[in-house]
């Protein structure tokens, strides 16, 4: 944006925040929860930058729940059901969520709203079956997450992650590639946390439907998208085990400290930025997302 001097010849160019969530854990990964902005340091590419904005563990959370309801997953959506509606009950009173569920496409079931009766509803009705297109599905979510103004955002997204074009790309065309998918959530400061969702052995041992390859590729571009974004991969190895990562995952999220800051590099030349962040306390282990690219 631009911003005219009172004199009215000297013009700024003034780059554009860079929102960071950090996760700050002790040496035994007990949330730190007790710091203060001038706890952390950010660099840019190894340089110091200017912290301006900061927001404790409490702020709250816009949340989106993506669920996959695809064939591999329909037997067991009455489990899965339950799981989210628990899930809805476990995050803070201030947060806000939505849910969208998808099969061959992405559907919206209930907007984002703080009311938890509307949410376990629409998630009662959730109906299963069909393809993954889990690439344009986590698209379309990031999409509607991004235009929710002003709160921290993250996406839990639980799925075996086998979208139909790691198979059959000529059968199952997708709007979007993994490689896009993956720089669209490196540009991004929305967290995400995949549940893997573990159907290898059903669909590849007994009903011969998947290739191991698959379930292979779709665990390491799980790993990548919580990688990149700071967020962090779960696993649940049967439905029954959903409720309890649901869990891990909402005493997660109240480990989060956002920050932001306006680079002093202000060229939007389309490079790589890097971003390191610090926190003045000793014993403490941080994760926070790797770096931008400067558009």
């Amino acid at each position: 944006r631009t911003r005219a001097e009172d004199s009215g010849d000297v013009i700024t160019l003034e780059a554009p925040l860079v929102n960071v969530n950090v996760s700050v854990t002790d040496e035994y990964g007990k949330a730190v929860s007790d710091l203060q902005k001038q706890d952390f340091v950010i660099y840019e590419d190894g340089v110091e930058q200017h912290i301006t904005h900061f927001s404790p563990v409490t702020a709250p959370f816009d949340l989106a729940l993506l669920l996959d309801v695809s064939g591999s997953t329909e037997s067991k959506l009455g489990v899965i059901r339950r799981a989210a509606q628990a899930f809805v009950d476990m995050i803070g009173p201030e947060d806000r969520m939505a849910v969208f569920a998808f099969a061959r496409r992405v559907y919206e079931i209930a907007p984002f709203t703080s009311n938890r009766f509307l949410l376990k509803q629409s998630i009662q009705a959730i109906r299963g079956g069909g393809g993954t297109a889990f690439y344009d599905a986590l698209w379309r979510v990031l999409t509607e997450v991004e235009r929710q103004p002003g709160r921290r955002k993250a996406i839990v997204v639980m799925t075996d992650g086998v979208d139909n074009s790691i198979r059959q790309p000529w059968l199952y065309p997708t709007e979007h590639t993994f490689e896009e998918l993956l720089a669209r959530v490196q540009e991004s400061d929305v967290l995400i946390y995949p549940i893997y969702l573990d159907t290898e052995y059903e669909m590849v041992v007994r009903q011969r439907r998947e290739s191991a390859m698959s379930y292979a590729v779709a665990r390491r571009q799980l790993l990548a998208l919580a990688e990149h974004s700071a967020g962090t991969l779960y696993r649940a190895d049967t439905v029954e085990d959903l409720e309890g990562v649901y869990q891990r995952i909402a005493d997660e999220l109240r480990t989060i400290y956002s920050l932001a800051y306006s680079p002093i590099n202000t060229a939007r030349d389309g490079k790589w930025r890097t971003i390191r962040v610090k926190v003045l306390r000793p014993g403490v282990r941080v994760k926070a997302r790797r770096g931008y690219y400067a558009r």
